[in-house]
């Protein structure tokens, strides 16, 4: 046997210096890739949570807002169109408030009860009141910024609006209804 060849047996089995820096590298590359992945994922998730919020808000207030309107016998928008109040036909009195982002709904009960207040905190960059026609049908509107943008911090020029419509009184029966049905 040469010595060349008991040298090369001699030699131990294990990794090189390289051989180990190149796998801590790849790994450093997946584990930042994998981060970023993640925190890509809750944001997807924290901005459908925020959508699927604001849908339910205003899914409550659209009933809420047709079921007022519907009871009211009268609507008035205030001339600054800061609030709407309306004097439903049991006597009691139903107040929108807009503050800001803010939309309040307080109702003033009959008997003495104490007063109703829910805030209403969908996402908006604001609310307004807007009448229509002979003034029977009013529509409340949220002005948003798409979800798009928000997220990305980009300037939420274009917005998008929510109309949520009801008309004043159709609860009520007409005198004429009875007439109708008895027709055949």
């Amino acid at each position: 046997m040469s010595p060349h060849r008991s040298v090369r047996r001699r030699r131990r089995a294990g990794w090189q210096l390289t051989e180990l820096s190149m796998v801590l590298a790849v790994l450093a590359i997946v584990v930042v890739a994998a981060t970023r992945v993640i925190v890509g994922l809750m944001s997807i998730e924290s901005r459908s949570g925020q959508a699927l919020q604001d849908a339910t808000i205003l899914e409550r207030l659209g009933r809420q807002w047709r079921d007022d309107l519907h009871r009211a016998q009268s609507a008035t928008i205030s001339p600054d169109a800061a609030s709407i109040e309306m004097r439903l036909d049991d006597g009691s009195e139903t107040r929108y408030l807009i503050a800001g982002k803010k939309l309040t709904r307080e109702q003033t009960r009959t008997g003495g009860k104490p007063p109703a207040r829910e805030l209403f905190a969908a996402s908006a960059r604001g609310w307004q009141f807007d009448r229509e026609g002979n003034g029977a049908i009013i529509a409340l509107l949220r002005e948003h910024a798409p979800y798009a943008l928000t997220a990305t911090g980009q300037s939420a020029t274009p917005s998008k609006v929510d109309r949520i419509e009801g008309a004043v009184g159709m609860l009520m029966p007409r005198a004429d209804s009875a007439a109708e049905g008895d027709s055949p």
